[in-house]
């Protein structure tokens, strides 16, 4: 329910993201980090660092496709010059390539919870 909820969060924060930027205004990137990573610190307190893993995963390709969605660009848009930290890493390891980190973001997510489902490994 916390990934739903999560995921949700993370799509709304897009729709924000995309509102700003059509109004030519700034995007705080650092507030926006600061606010997940406090979500991710408080699950991983509160219920599991696995899962908040996951929800670091998940919520990078909610975000970023659904903010793709609403700003009406290709789901694998990349920026030519990106000014979030994610994106600078991100485009550092896969380049420009803006589908396969999410593919290997999503495999990860399923895999550890696939692991869990089957009571390989625990929360």
């Amino acid at each position: 329910m916390i990934q739903l909820i999560y995921i949700i969060f993370c799509i709304l924060l897009a729709n924000l993201n995309a509102y700003l930027i059509k109004k030519g205004k700034r995007i705080y990137h650092g507030l926006n980090g600061l606010v997940h990573l406090l979500i991710w610190l408080w699950v991983g307190w509160k219920i599991s660092w696995l899962m908040a893993l996951i929800m670091v995963l998940e919520g990078r390709v909610a975000f970023d496709w659904m903010l793709n969605v609403f700003r009406k660009l290709p789901l694998d848009y990349t920026p030519k010059k990106p000014k979030a930290i994610t994106d600078k890493i991100e485009i550092f390891i896969f380049g420009n390539d803006g589908f396969l980190p999410k593919a290997v973001y999503i495999l990860i997510a399923v895999v550890i919870n696939i692991l869990v489902l089957f009571k390989i490994i625990n929360w």
